[in-house]
C-alpha cells in the first residue's frame, strides 16, 4: 500500500522549487562575494575592461583598433 501511496505523490512545483532554493541558500548568499573576489583579481579586472573595450569598439577590432582577420561567427 505505501509503494502505492509513493507513486501519486505529486510536489507542487512551487513550493519544490521554493525547497531546492532553500537547500542552496548558503551557496546563493556567498555568490556576491565570490564575484567581487575575481573581479578585484587581475584576472577579473581584465576581463572587465575587455568587456568595456568589445563594447565600445565592437568584436571584430583588434586591440589597436584595426580591423581583425578573423572572421566573425
Amino acid at each position: 500500500m505505501a509503494v502505492a501511496l509513493e507513486a501519486e505523490h505529486a510536489c507542487d512545483p512551487g513550493r519544490l522549487l521554493d525547497f531546492e532554493l532553500f537547500q542552496l541558500r548558503a551557496e546563493i548568499g556567498g555568490l556576491g562575494a565570490e564575484i567581487d573576489d575575481y573581479l578585484s583579481s587581475v584576472q577579473g579586472r581584465f576581463e572587465q575592461w575587455y568587456a568595456e573595450h568589445e563594447r565600445r569598439h565592437g568584436p571584430t577590432d583588434d586591440l589597436q583598433g584595426q580591423p581583425s582577420d578573423e572572421p566573425t561567427p
